[in-house]
């Protein structure tokens, strides 16, 4: 039987969808929305104890499609190194 113990509860405005830790552990992205969309995207840094949330209304996207948004992936670059700016990327 495996037992989890919960070390710290983040709260989201929607249903987390994507979450991926960094790999020192240390950093966490959560993405998520609903059905209809109005999602976003939490990023969390353990180290810092620093908490962000960002809309997805508010994230830039090449060529924005209007409407609510749900964020379904995240990633880290190859590196691992925090990302310099976040994007919402579609396939046309």
């Amino acid at each position: 039987m495996l037992v989890l113990r919960v070390l710290r509860t983040l709260p989201t405005p929607w249903a987390p969808y994507p979450v991926l830790f960094s790999r020192d552990g240390t950093r966490l992205p959560v993405g998520g929305g609903s059905w209809y969309g109005a999602g976003g995207l939490l990023r969390a840094d353990f180290a810092s104890g620093d908490t962000q949330v960002q809309p997805g209304t508010d994230l830039p996207a090449p060529g924005r499609r209007l409407g609510p948004f749900t964020v379904s992936g995240v990633c880290f670059a190859p590196d691992d190194r925090p990302p310099r700016r976040l994007h919402l990327g579609f396939e046309s």
